[in-house]
C-alpha cells in the first residue's frame, strides 16, 4: 500500500472543475491506498464530504485570483511552510504536485523526494517564472533564481505532465531532461450533466456567443471590449454572455450595462455555468500570444464537451490557433480590433456544428482521471 500525497492549492468545492478532478481522484486512490490531500481553502472540506477514506490537510485560503501580484505571494509562502509540515507528518512515498501555487511548492516536494527518496509527479499547468515575467516584468537575477528552482523540481521528477506539445518543448529546451518522462494530457471540462445534454439534443442552440472563465491580465479584455463596441456601432447582431471573475470583471460589467446584447452574470458555479455555456453556438478563447507556449487555456475543455465551437483570438502562427484549426474545432482571428471585429460578422453566417465522441472523450473528467491514476501508481 501506497502513501500518496496530492498537493494542489485550489480544491473543491471552491475548485469546481481540477478540484473536482483531483477530490475523485484522491477518493479513487484511496481504494487502495493511503491518500492525503493537501490543500488551501474558505470552506472547511472535511464538512462538505462525507464518509471518506482520504485525509484532508487543508490551510486557509487569504487571496483570490483578484488579489494583487505581491498578496497572493505571501499566500503562496504561507501555504509553502504548510505544506513543509504536512509532509513531515504523513511521510507519503509518492507526491503528486502541480504549478498551483507555481515554483516553491514544487521544488518542496522535489527536496523532500530527493531526501527520503520518494517518487515525485510535477504536474506543469503553466510554466513558471517565464508567465508571470510576461504580466509584470521580474529582475533579472531573481528570474534566473526562479527559473533555476523550477528546473531542479524539473529534473526531480519521476514523470512531468503538461498539457501541449508547446509547452513540451519549452521546458525541454528550458531544462536538460529526458523528453522520454513529459506526459501531455488534455485538461478536463466541467461535467455536462444528463439534462443539459438532452436540451441540446432537443432543440438548436439560442444564443451566440458565451466567455466563461478568468476576467484576467492574459486573456486580452480590453481589447474584446473594444472590437465588441465597435462590432455593435457597425449594426453586429450577435449577442455576448461573459460568465467569471478576475481583474477586469468592472470593466465587463461596464460593458452590460452600456451594451444591451451583453450580460455580465458574474462567477457562477460550474453546473450553473454548464448550464449557460451549452446553450451557445460560439465560445470566445482570447489569450496573449506571449505565453502561447507557456500555458493553455484551462477553459477549452469545458467549451468542447459543451459543444460550443471556438473563435479564438491569438496570431495565426500560435500554438492555440493551429490547435483549433487543425482539430476543426472553430476559427481564428489576429489580435487586433478589425480582424476580431471581421470575425464577428463570419460567426453571423457560420453554422456551428457539433463535435463526435471521439473528440469529447479526451476532455471528460473521468478519462482524465484515470489517466492520472494510472501515472501516479505505474
Amino acid at each position: 500500500m501506497k502513501k500518496i500525497a496530492i498537493i494542489n492549492r485550489s480544491f473543491w468545492p471552491e475548485s469546481q472543475v481540477i478540484g473536482k478532478t483531483l477530490l475523485d481522484l484522491s477518493q479513487s486512490l484511496a481504494s487502495d491506498n493511503q491518500t492525503f490531500v493537501i490543500t488551501q481553502g474558505k470552506d472547511d472540506i472535511k464538512k462538505e464530504i462525507k464518509d471518506s477514506n482520504v485525509s484532508f490537510f487543508q490551510c486557509r485560503l487569504l487571496s483570490t485570483s483578484s488579489s494583487g501580484l505581491i498578496f497572493r505571494i505571501m499566500d503562496a509562502v504561507y501555504f509553502f511552510f504548510w505544506v513543509f509540515i504536512s509532509l513531515l507528518k504523513i511521510k507519503p512515498n509518492v507526491i503528486y504536485v502541480s504549478t498551483n501555487p507555481p515554483i516553491i511548492v514544487p521544488f518542496l516536494c522535489a527536496l523532500y523526494c530527493r531526501v527520503f527518496k520518494s517518487k515525485l509527479i510535477y504536474h506543469v499547468q503553466d510554466i513558471h517564472p517565464e508567465i508571470v515575467n510576461i504580466v509584470r516584468p521580474i529582475n533579472k537575477y531573481i528570474f534566473k533564481l526562479l527559473r533555476g528552482i523550477d528546473n531542479y523540481a524539473l529534473k526531480q521528477a519521476s514523470i512531468i505532465i503538461t498539457i501541449s506539445d508547446a509547452m513540451k518543448n519549452t521546458l525541454s529546451k528550458r531544462c536538460i531532461i529526458d523528453s522520454n518522462k513529459i506526459v501531455l494530457l488534455e485538461n478536463p471540462g466541467f461535467d455536462i450533466k444528463d439534462k443539459d445534454k438532452d436540451k441540446d439534443k432537443d432543440k438548436d442552440k439560442d444564443k451566440d456567443i458565451v466567455y466563461c472563465g478568468n476576467l484576467g491580465r492574459l486573456q486580452q479584455i480590453p481589447l474584446l471590449i473594444d472590437a465588441i463596441i465597435k462590432y455593435k456601432k457597425l449594426g453586429g447582431k450577435c449577442k455576448f454572455t461573459f460568465i467569471g471573475a478576475g481583474v477586469y470583471s468592472s470593466e465587463i460589467d461596464s460593458l452590460a450595462k452600456l451594451e444591451p446584447d451583453v450580460d455580465y452574470l458574474g462567477k457562477l458555479n460550474s453546473d450553473k455555468a454548464s448550464t449557460i455555456v451549452i446553450r451557445h453556438k460560439w465560445a470566445l478563447l482570447p489569450i496573449d500570444g506571449k505565453v502561447d507556449k507557456l500555458a493553455f487555456p484551462s477553459k477549452t475543455s469545458s467549451y468542447i464537451l459543451s459543444q460550443c465551437n471556438i473563435m479564438v483570438i491569438c496570431e495565426e502562427q500560435s500554438a492555440i490557433s493551429s490547435w483549433i484549426k487543425n482539430k476543426k474545432l472553430g476559427i481564428s482571428s489576429n489580435p487586433n480590433v478589425d480582424d476580431i471585429v471581421t470575425s464577428f460578422f463570419e460567426l453571423e453566417k457560420i453554422k456551428s456544428k457539433k463535435f463526435d465522441e471521439n473528440v469529447l472523450r479526451n476532455f471528460r473528467i473521468t478519462n482524465h482521471i484515470d489517466k492520472l491514476k494510472g501515472i501516479i501508481l505505474g
